[in-house]
């Protein structure tokens, strides 16, 4: 037996999810050591209802500088960001980090990528239009995960589901058409379906997200594929000010409220809440990180 079973092989026989990193000197000596400890069968429930999400993307919106921001992130996770563009005519501009888990080949699965939005300085102080109710995140001063993107590549694909969607009452924005070029020359292309600008105007204030489906060809490009790895996405959940009327609207892009509705008490107030929020849990090579 090395030196670090008598941390965590207890807490496992009782009955606790843990999650350690142990670094040694020799089996016997150990020179650091963290943990989280979660729940009995936390982690295998998270990951199932994580995965029936098909989250494409987390949106992290920030008050500051993009740099500073990136700067912010790596010192917390130790994963620096890379960055991904600029949305010309929305006003912003992004860094990107891959939520895949470590790049040792441990964990084939992809739980997307993390995108940091900032106000892009060069498109400031009048652009055409700004997008993710970042005006809010400003005004506010403090970062905060805004929305997500659900990936609607496998059938029926994301027109059906935005038909299906007006059909039960939920209009999921306009499908359009994107395209960019990467910095390495290849071609991206992607449809989404949107209408999350203001903060009025965010489907249950962020809740439900907007709706996104790449072309198959380039899928070896998207920003999952390619972002920085080391950190992977353990789970994705919200409280709602309004819990049925969400539950509503995500049924309505066929997701499962259970899926993300319903946050463990740990954390913060039971009541219910004034505003809803996303919490998203991070396992980066610096421990648990929880945004929200």
């Amino acid at each position: 037996m090395w030196a670090d079973d008598e941390h965590w092989l207890p807490l496992m026989l009782g009955g606790s999810d843990v999650i350690g990193d142990f670094v040694f000197r020799d089996s016997q000596t150990i020179l650091s050591k963290r943990m989280d400890v979660l729940p009995s069968g936390q982690l295998q429930r998270d990951e199932l209802c994580t995965r029936r999400l098909r989250v494409d993307h987390l949106v992290y919106g920030v008050p500051g500088s993009l740099e500073d921001a990136c700067a912010a992130f790596e010192a917390r996770t130790g994963i620096a960001p890379t960055f991904g563009g600029v949305h010309k005519g929305l006003g912003t501009h992004n860094a990107l980090v891959a939520l895949g888990g470590p790049d040792d080949g441990s964990n084939g699965g992809s739980f997307g990528y993390l995108e940091i939005l900032a106000l892009d300085p060069e498109q400031q102080p009048n652009p055409a239009r700004l997008w993710m109710a970042m005006d809010s995140v400003v005004a506010r001063g403090e970062p905060s995960l805004i929305t997500w993107a659900s990936d609607r590549a496998a059938p029926p694909g994301l027109d059906a589901c935005v038909a299906s969607a007006k059909e039960l009452g939920y209009d999921a924005g306009e499908v359009e058409q994107f395209t960019r070029a990467t910095p390495n020359g290849a071609q991206l292309e992607w449809k989404l379906a949107y209408r999350h600008y203001e903060e009025a105007t965010l489907p249950a204030e962020g809740i439900v997200p907007f709706l996104i489906e790449w072309e198959a060809a380039c899928r070896h490009h998207i920003p999952s594929a390619t972002a920085p790895r080391g950190i992977e996405l353990l789970s994705l959940r919200a409280e709602a000010a309004e819990p049925d009327d969400a539950a509503a609207t995500l049924a309505a892009v066929g997701i499962e409220a259970a899926d993300l509705l319903g946050i463990d008490g740990s954390e913060g107030d039971a009541s219910e809440p004034a505003r809803s929020r996303l919490v998203a849990t991070l396992r980066t090579p610096k421990g648990l990180l929880r945004l929200g």
